[in-house]
């Protein structure tokens, strides 16, 4: 049955259910109803299963009306869309006869039967019969597309007709920039002619001398002088310039402009002194820049040619040097053959007479009063040039004190000394290590081995910028671990009762879990890092570093405390005792003889655990040298109650230091 078939019997149906319906209704009234006994019925017992079989109620009927007014609206749309494909097909029956106005509007027709598919349910089988031959006739159509564009461009070399190509490129923009198969061909067949003539030495003439006719070509040939590629390329510009296709020239462009600056650093001496080639550039830069091309992206308008050119060069020898510490940071074996460090070169000294490698001061974030006694922030001085100068050992060692550096660090080295051979602008390269190192070493918190690497290179290639850079690397690393440290220090639980007076052997358990986690971030120092390995004084030091910041902060915190009772003495002795305890193993005893600490914390150990006559005699034997007079009297009155005898203690030490 034939689709006119089932509308015209659709439509028939339709008409005798609107009939029956408009009868219906006219008959009904509250009077009808109440006489119709059938009707009342309904309200007192259910239908009988033969009268639900012979008739059928006004809901039953609307919904009947309704299905079939769906159907009648999708053999509608079946119909349009019939319809299309018959008008579809005429048109691409004609093959190659068809003009640009037959495309316009085949594109056309191709969209609203698109747009007729969605809203046409997907289990409808003869739509989907329709609908596949509709894209078998787009498949048709692009094809006929293709064959259309090589009747204008038979191939990469022959423009036949520059405005019917632009009038198609138009086409195919307007509807949905439709890529076609030739062109895509014709796309790599150019990219192949930029390497042709800016990499095999190939000349490229361009005749446009039959523009008249719309017609216009190019031809390769091989090219003896070397110096025609600026030519070359200005030919192939103005010829895809005539193909005007924008995603052609996007595609070629990015490749073209990177070649020609390239072959163009190569030979910058002698076409800088050559008038015939700065003649060209500027040749180039018009037909470039008007037409939205970037291959001389880098040319500053209003500057001379000449100019420009020692601008690129420099850039080009800049990224080739860059590309150069690239290929070296790929290198993974590079960073894992580890050497010891070569002995370091005598230091020149500055106007203050003082060592000219510079280092950051070792920042934790705490800022406190109490530190100012330890020579915490005594390491760097600032010489007159406001640079930092560091006098730690270990920041100047070489061979002899074990401190290892990778392969990779000499050549960068190489690298950064023969760039400085044609250049002395080295920011980009070192900005280039920075970020390299960064991802390529192994993170500091594991490893020390960038940190001995670059303080290393910095001092080769005498660089204040790699110096400041590596110590900030470092300095972060100090930061992280003394947050770590001072976590566990303000979570330890320091108030005290009476039964913890009693228990004078240990601390309860919370607290010796919390120090436990100390432990764990010294011997992960030790165990789960590389420092002791690759670098032996700046371990040491840094150990050193961590035990003085957990000794002086533990101090400031035992300072802040309020009234001091007895047994809060006993927690806070225990406290001191199970740090020492921790941390002594891990160092030498020449090393803790090294750590003021160590005898500041004691002293207020002395302080919170004695009576007031042996701490008189402790300040008499001048022991608490490294206590301020402030912190002794603060101490002695939290940690005794008001008295004769403690007043006049105090008095005496005021007045001993300010004899002093």
């Amino acid at each position: 049955m034939s689709i006119e078939s089932l509308l015209s019997e659709n439509r028939a149906e339709l008409e005798s259910i609107d009939i029956h319906l408009n009868n219906t209704f006219i008959t009904i009234s509250k009077h009808s109803l109440l006489e119709n006994e059938q009707f009342i019925s309904n309200f007192h017992q259910p239908k009988s299963h033969t009268e639900a079989k012979d008739t059928r109620s006004i809901n039953q009927l609307n919904h009947q009306y309704e299905e079939l007014e769906s159907n009648l609206q999708d053999l509608n749309r079946l119909q349009s869309t019939y319809n299309h494909y018959q008008e579809i097909k005429q048109l691409v029956d004609k093959g190659n006869q068809l003009n640009l106005l037959d495309f316009q509007q085949l594109f056309t027709l191709f969209e609203d039967s698109s747009k007729y598919y969605k809203t046409i349910e997907d289990d409808i089988l003869i739509y989907n019969i329709v609908h596949k031959s509709i894209d078998t006739l787009y498949e048709t159509f692009v094809e006929i597309l293709n064959n259309y564009l090589l009747t204008l461009l038979p191939n990469e070399f022959t423009i036949e007709n520059i405005s019917g190509l632009q009038e198609f490129n138009k086409l195919l923009i307007k509807n949905n920039n439709i890529k076609l198969k030739n062109y895509t061909i014709l796309r790599t067949k150019w990219d192949q002619l930029v390497e042709y003539i800016l990499v095999n030495n190939h000349h490229l003439d361009l005749d446009d001398s039959n523009l008249d006719i719309d017609l216009v070509s190019i031809k390769l040939s091989t090219n003896e002088n070397d110096k025609q590629f600026i030519k070359s390329v200005s030919n192939l510009i103005t010829f895809l310039n005539y193909v005007g296709n924008d995603s052609i020239k996007h595609y070629i462009n990015s490749k073209l402009s990177t070649l020609f600056v390239n072959k163009l650093s190569i030979q910058i001496s002698s076409i800088n002194n050559d008038p015939s080639h700065i003649s060209e550039l500027n040749q180039l830069l018009t037909v470039s820049r008007s037409s939205g091309w970037n291959v001389l992206v880098g040319f500053q308008e209003g500057h001379k040619i000449e100019d420009n050119l020692n601008k690129l060069y420099h850039d080009w020898i800049i990224d080739q040097f860059i590309d150069e510490l690239r290929k070296v940071f790929k290198d993974e074996q590079l960073i894992k053959n580890i050497d010891n460090e070569p002995e370091p070169e005598p230091e020149q000294e500055d106007a203050t007479g003082k060592a000219s490698n510079s280092s950051a001061t070792d920042d934790d974030g705490w800022n406190d009063d109490a530190w100012n006694d330890d020579g915490w922030d005594d390491d760097d001085d600032d010489d007159t040039n406001g640079n930092k100068n560091n006098n730690n050992k270990e920041d100047t060692v070489g061979k002899k004190d074990g401190v290892k550096i990778s392969q990779l660090s000499d050549e960068i080295i190489n690298i950064i000394k023969e760039f400085e051979s044609q250049s002395t602008d080295t920011k980009y390269l070192i900005s280039t290590i920075k970020s390299l190192s960064l991802v390529r070493y192994p993170p500091i918190n594991e490893s020390i081995l960038i940190y001995n690497d670059l303080n290393y290179i910095s001092k080769s290639i005498n660089s204040d910028n790699l110096k400041r850079f590596t110590e900030s690397i470092w300095n972060q690393n100090l930061v992280n671990i003394y947050q770590q440290l001072k976590l566990v220090l303000i979570s330890l639980n320091l108030d005290s009762t009476l039964e913890d007076a009693g228990n004078e052997d240990d601390l309860d358990d919370y607290n010796l879990n919390q120090l436990s986690l100390i432990y764990s971030i010294f011997n992960s120092l030790y165990n789960d890092s590389d420092y002791k390995q690759l670098n032996p004084p700046k371990f040491n030091h840094l150990i050193k570093d961590i035990i003085d910041f957990l000794n002086n902060y533990l101090v400031s915190i035992i300072l802040s405390l309020d009234d001091i009772p007895e047994y809060q003495s006993v927690k806070l002795c225990k406290v001191i005792d199970s740090i020492n305890n921790i941390t002594i193993p891990f160092i030498t005893h020449e090393q803790k003889e090294e750590i003021s600490s160590y005898h500041r914390l004691d002293n207020y150990k002395f302080l919170i655990k004695n009576h007031l006559r042996d701490i008189m005699d402790r300040f008499n034997d001048a022991e608490f040298f490294d206590l301020t007079t402030e912190e002794l009297v603060t101490m002695i009155k939290k940690l005794f109650i008001q008295s004769t005898l403690r007043d006049d203690y105090i008095e005496e030490i005021i007045e001993i230091r300010n004899l002093t």
